[in-house]
């Protein structure tokens, strides 16, 4: 009897392996979240949110989005302006949390001949390169660089002062930044930040980006992260571009955020957004990961996650939806 209980015993650990490896490539492969909160700083006389430090002061108060957040997203201002100490701090935060870090620059050097005031524009190339070297210098590990929509604002972009550089200028401008960024960090990894939006044939012109970067920088491009506009034919957008971007092997991301307008509030921010979330999961689009993002004063707050005007619980809600409140309310504790 014992030496068949035994090999029974023995049956069940097999069975229950054969469930965990069954299990575990869904499992590694799972959609991943990205956090991009606004800070605290003042951008002239426009302070984007209230509480931004209480991230890295309280992390009880969003422990649970913490844990799911795969990638922690700072722009080029932040990492410039914030002083050391607090840099250090929040970058320390987040490493002992096991939280990539990306950070986002202006990427395109204009020798100041075009782009003023054009967002991704870099007047002085060591405008994004300071960045970096400060990151360096930290001691950051830095997982990943965003670039501020190279190929809309370099190329696509009907602006007066836009540069409108053909494709291979383009990315071959954009290399000379990539080049010393990688001196500095040889296996950080490049996520453009674009579209798809105007003009017509927008996969067809991706697709041509894609062949011109990795001429000009001799690797391909690693992730993509798209940026719609929820008032427009988003579904059909993505749709498109998706498969361009994984015939190229490209890990493929998409914003969560909601229109801005002067009417908006924290209120009708949070609600537009959810829908936008619930829209996206119906859509069931090939996502290897989303970030969740405000480009606006709203939210204002980040903590605490149980508050459903916090930019936290948003993070929540889409973690656990559908079996959030379908009304938009942050589930109970």
């Amino acid at each position: 009897m014992i030496g068949m209980s035994v090999h029974a015993l023995g049956r069940c650990i097999v069975a229950f392996a054969w469930i965990l490896l069954l299990w575990l490539p869904s499992s590694a492969t799972a959609q991943q979240l990205w956090f991009a909160p606004p800070d605290s700083l003042l951008r002239g006389t426009v302070r984007m949110s209230d509480d931004f430090p209480r991230l890295f002061e309280a992390p009880n108060e969003w422990s649970f989005a913490a844990q799911h957040i795969a990638v922690f997203k700072m722009d080029e201002f932040h990492v410039a302006v914030e002083p050391d100490d607090d840099l250090r701090r929040e970058l320390d935060f987040l490493a002992k949390r096991h939280i990539e870090l990306e950070v986002s620059v202006t990427s395109v050097p204009t020798d100041n001949a075009c782009g003023q005031k054009i967002e991704g524009m870099a007047l002085n190339i060591n405008q994004p390169l300071n960045v970096i070297r400060k990151l360096k210098r930290l001691g950051a590990s830095l997982a990943y660089v965003g670039l501020d929509g190279p190929l809309y604002y370099g190329h696509i972009d009907q602006d007066r002062t836009a540069c409108k550089y053909p494709l291979p200028e383009l990315a071959s401008r954009l290399a000379r930044t990539l080049r010393v960024v990688w001196e500095l960090y040889p296996n950080v990894k490049i996520v453009d930040h674009d579209g798809p939006q105007a003009p017509p044939g927008y996969a067809a012109l991706a697709e041509q980006w894609l062949d011109a970067y990795r001429d000009a920088t001799g690797r391909p491009l690693d992730g993509w992260a798209m940026e719609v506009n929820w008032r427009s034919d988003w579904r059909e957008r993505i749709a498109a571009t998706t498969p361009v971007l994984r015939r190229h092997h490209i890990k493929t991301g998409l914003f969560l955020d909601a229109n801005g307008g002067p009417t908006v509030t924290d209120e009708s921010w949070m609600a537009q957004a959810r829908q936008n979330g619930r829209d996206l999961k119906a859509a069931k689009f090939d996502l290897d990961f989303v970030m969740i993002i405000t480009w606006m004063q709203h939210p204002r707050r980040m903590v605490p996650e149980t508050d459903p005007l916090a930019f936290t619980s948003l993070v929540d809600w889409y973690v656990r939806y559908p079996g959030s409140d379908p009304a938009g309310a942050a589930p109970a504790r």
